[in-house]
C-alpha cells in the first residue's frame, strides 16, 4: 500500500512538471505576436532616405521558402531585428511541422530595392 501512495505520489509529481503543449491557437498566437513586434522594429523609423534602407525575408512556407519581404531601416538596431526575424522563422517552421501546414507553395519574389514614400518605406520589384 506504501509503496503504490509513493507511486502514485511520483508519477503525479513528473505528470504535473511536465511542459504544458500549446494549442494550435496559442502557437498561432505566438507568432502572430513575434510578427507584431518585428513589424513595430521595422516601422519604428521614418523612411526619409532610401539609401539607409533594405530588406530580408520573412516567415517559412509549409513547402519551403520565405512568406514575404521586409523593409528595415540600417539605422536600427540591426542585429537585434535580425535575431528576431530568424527566431519567428524558426517557430514558423516548427509550427508548420508541428500541426501539418499547407501552402501554397508560390515563391514569394525578392524586391530589387526600396524606396521612401510619405515617410514610409516601399519595396521595389
Amino acid at each position: 500500500m506504501k509503496n503504490s501512495i509513493l507511486l502514485t505520489l511520483l508519477l503525479f509529481i513528473i505528470i504535473s512538471s511536465c511542459k504544458k503543449e500549446l494549442t494550435k491557437e496559442e502557437d498561432t498566437q505566438n507568432l502572430m505576436e513575434i510578427f507584431g513586434d518585428i513589424q513595430s522594429m521595422a516601422q519604428s523609423i521614418d523612411c526619409t532616405n532610401s539609401g539607409e534602407w533594405t530588406f530580408t525575408s520573412y516567415g517559412s512556407k509549409a513547402c519551403g521558402g520565405p512568406k514575404g519581404y521586409i523593409p528595415y531601416s540600417l539605422n536600427m538596431d540591426v542585429l537585434t531585428f535580425l535575431q528576431l526575424i530568424e527566431t519567428h522563422r524558426r517557430k514558423e517552421r516548427e509550427f508548420n511541422d508541428k500541426w501539418g501546414a499547407i501552402s501554397d507553395c508560390m515563391m514569394a519574389i525578392q524586391p530589387t530595392g526600396v524606396h521612401c514614400k510619405d515617410g514610409n518605406p516601399v519595396l521595389e520589384y
